[in-house]
C-alpha cells in the first residue's frame, strides 16, 4: 500500500515538473526576447542589405520580410551610417515597444505613403501612431 502511494506521488511529482518546464519554455522562449530574436534577425538582414545605399529615396515596403511573416518598412534616415530605418508594421515588443532598428534615429516619410499603406496592410495601432507622429506633410 505504502509503495503504490510512493510510486503515484512520484508520477504525480514528475508530471508536475514536466508540465511547469513545458510552461516555463513556452512563456521563456518562445516569448519575450528569444521569441522576437527571428524577427530582429530579418530586420537586420533588410539593414545590412540596404545599408550601402548612399541616397536613399523612397520608403521600402516588404510584407513578408525575410518569410518571417511580419511587414516591415524601410524608411530614409538622415543617418550616413544607417541610411534607412527598419520598423516591424504587424506586431509590438513584448514589452510594448516598437520594434525597429536603429533606435531613435531621423526619417523621412511622408504621411500620404502612410496613409496609403495604412490601407494595403495590417499596421498595429501603436505602430501606426508612432507613424503618423513622425510623418511629414507634404505641401
Amino acid at each position: 500500500m505504502k509503495t503504490k502511494y510512493l510510486i503515484y506521488s512520484a508520477i504525480t511529482l514528475c508530471v508536475m515538473v514536466v508540465a511547469t518546464a513545458a510552461i516555463a519554455y513556452y512563456r521563456f522562449l518562445s516569448q519575450g526576447e528569444f521569441g522576437e530574436k527571428p524577427i530582429y534577425a530579418a530586420m537586420q538582414a533588410l539593414e545590412l542589405e540596404n545599408r550601402s545605399s548612399k541616397t536613399p529615396g523612397t520608403p521600402i515596403f516588404i510584407e513578408d520580410a525575410k518569410e518571417s511573416g511580419y511587414a516591415m518598412l524601410g524608411m530614409p534616415s538622415k543617418d550616413e551610417k544607417h541610411p534607412y530605418v527598419w520598423i516591424v508594421l504587424n506586431r509590438i515588443s513584448w514589452d510594448g515597444s516598437l520594434m525597429e532598428i536603429p533606435e531613435n534615429s531621423q526619417v523621412e516619410v511622408s504621411c500620404d505613403f502612410i496613409e496609403n499603406l495604412a490601407r494595403k496592410t495590417e499596421i498595429n495601432s501603436d505602430v501606426l501612431r508612432h507613424l503618423k507622429a513622425i510623418c511629414r506633410k507634404q505641401g
